[in-house]
């Protein structure tokens, strides 16, 4: 799709412009900015013309679930996205909703003998994780939480979840009601809240047509 391509684009733009960034000054540098600007801009128009927000309910797993079966889990993990499109350095397991630090996730991830690199693939088990800086399609002020990671097969990813969605709001500790989610810390206590309570949550997320390119491991 259009937005897909800008996507695209803008990753490798961002690359080269970064890697000579530091080699300038000046006027040069003043229209080296611009540039970036105006591709960050058309980056966030084209996968602001495909966005759309969803709202899913699944079941909230017990701390003592069998996870060698994929329908018992969530299999979705969620990082931080702070202002300038940094993301966190830990993401947030739903399933033990324990903090884990996202560079031994992703060692575990890449020196697996299963690691994979087809972006198309579907096979059950595989694993959709967020690869590269979300900052190239939100905007740099956005602060929010983002779906990082989804197990293929768990109920997060039959539900409809997808790495790059972004969560909006999630479940009150009793009722229907949404309340809205900004932060790790937020969603872990809203969903340890609920669980007392309930057998089920909601959360209401978002998605744009122009996601980074996600890398699939199994």
């Amino acid at each position: 799709s259009n937005a897909e391509s800008w996507a695209q684009f803008g990753n490798k733009a961002a690359t080269y412009l970064e890697s000579i960034s530091t080699d300038v000054e000046g006027d040069e540098y003043e229209e080296l900015m611009e540039q970036r600007r105006k591709r960050r801009k058309a980056v966030r128009d084209a996968a602001n013309k495909s966005t759309y927000t969803y709202e899913v309910t699944v079941p909230i797993v017990a701390n003592n679930k069998d996870e060698s079966e994929l329908g018992n889990t969530l299999g979705a993990t969620l990082r931080e996205v702070y202002s300038g499109g940094r993301l966190s350095e830990v993401s947030l397991d739903m399933d033990s909703l324990n903090f884990v630090r996202v560079e031994d996730e992703r060692n575990a991830f890449r020196s697996s003998s299963l690691l994979t690199s087809d972006d198309n693939s579907d096979a059950t088990g595989s694993i959709q994780y967020l690869d590269g800086n979300r900052g190239e399609i939100i905007d740099e002020e956005f602060t929010g939480v983002i779906v990082s990671s989804v197990v293929r097969g768990g109920l997060a990813w039959n539900a409809g979840i997808r790495a790059g969605d972004i969560l909006l709001a999630t479940s009150a500790t009793i009722g229907k009601k949404l309340w809205p989610k900004s932060t790790l810390e937020g969603i872990r206590s809203s969903v340890s809240s609920r669980r007392v309570m309930s057998s089920t949550t909601s959360f209401k997320l978002c998605r744009s047509g122009a996601h980074i390119s996600a890398s699939e491991v199994v």
